[in-house]
């Protein structure tokens, strides 16, 4: 866990202020949701603002960039928005449109701006989705109560060979009758002992095997119905496009590094994508600009070969859009842009 910028605790939030991990302490000390420090700075601002404005002539305030603070003047002008020219192209958050976007998310890899990504570097999508252990971990229980059942058994297991006889070998006939009868005794409580050890652990054992089949049989068939369920949902096919849209825009940028050229078509893209053994790629259905064909990727150039554009219908034939609700697409820029 990150620590507090200002002191060595662990930090529980992002100050909105200075946009850094800070710790209960600070923010308890803090006002208006912002750190102690934020909060003595605003403090000190206000009184120095105040004995200002009562020796000095009032003037107008000009506005401010959002981002760089730049003042508008003759040279910087700000959009609607209040971003100045240079920030105005700077890529906006997935979540927030009018909030530049300051990194990239470190399980999906989408731009967010500073709130979404918080201290982590993770948004809040990802860090919704269910934890889910490996398959090799989930057996590990199974195999050491497995293990512990043989223990048992080999403890519980029938007595094996008999004990060495301690007469001698013979002594005469008159001799040779007792130790038969002796002998025959003995081996008659052995077996016994043997047939009633075998009855005890017959039903433990089959009961242990079906308990165990029960078990792994609805293990199989939970997984089976969550991956059917998984593989039928929109949401898991929005994200199975997503993952091929950056399949393709990756593969466009591979080809353009080693030949300095951009696929023209469709059909180029899928050849690129052919000849460098990409996983999977004879499933991904690449169509041009003017195609309307559902669950496909979608890859437009410009004549000159300069600038390309991957984008991907869903299964109505509609863009795909971002959870900004604006096409999701890719460019040779790796900036999403609006429809």
């Amino acid at each position: 866990m990150a620590s507090c910028i200002y002191d060595d605790s662990p930090a529980v939030s992002v100050c909105s202020g200075c946009d850094f991990g800070v710790c209960q302490a600070c923010l308890d000390q803090g006002e208006d949701g912002v750190c102690r420090t934020c909060s003595e700075e605003r403090a000190h601002r206000r009184t120095s603002s105040a004995v200002q404005r009562e020796y000095e002539a009032p003037t107008a305030s000009s506005r401010r960039c959002n981002y760089c603070r730049a003042a508008e003047d003759e040279q910087t002008h700000l959009d609607d928005e209040g971003y100045c020219d240079a920030c105005r192209a700077l890529p906006r958050c997935i979540s927030h449109a009018d909030l530049v976007a300051v990194g990239h998310c470190k399980s999906c890899r989408r731009e967010f701006c500073r709130k979404c990504l918080g201290f982590t570097d993770v948004c809040q999508s990802c860090q919704a989705k269910p934890k889910t252990r490996p398959l090799n971990e989930r057996s590990a229980p199974d195999a050491a109560r497995s293990g512990k059942s043989n223990k048992k058994a080999k403890k519980t297991s029938p007595i094996d060979g008999a004990p060495a006889a301690k007469g001698g070998a013979g002594k005469g006939a008159k001799g040779a009758a007792p130790a038969n009868a002796a002998s025959d005794k003995r081996n008659r409580g052995r077996n016994a002992i043997q047939e009633r050890l075998k009855t005890q652990n017959a039903p433990q054992s089959r009961a242990r095997m079906v308990t165990l089949a029960v078990v792994v049989a609805g293990f199989l068939l939970l997984l089976a119905s969550g991956t059917y369920m998984h593989a039928m949902s929109p949401e898991a096919q929005e994200d199975k496009l997503r993952e091929q849209v950056q399949t393709v825009h990756r593969a466009v940028f591979e080809h353009y590094s080693e030949s300095r050229q951009l696929p023209r078509t469709a059909d180029e893209v899928t050849r690129v994508l052919l000849a460098r053994n990409v996983k999977n790629a004879r499933r991904i259905r690449i169509a041009g600009e003017e195609a309307r064909i559902p669950n496909a990727v979608v890859y437009e150039c410009n004549p000159a070969g300069t600038h390309f554009l991957v984008q991907a219908r869903d299964r109505d034939g509609r863009w795909l859009l971002s959870p900004g609700e604006v096409p999701y697409a890719l460019t040779d820029r790796e900036n999403p842009i609006p429809e």
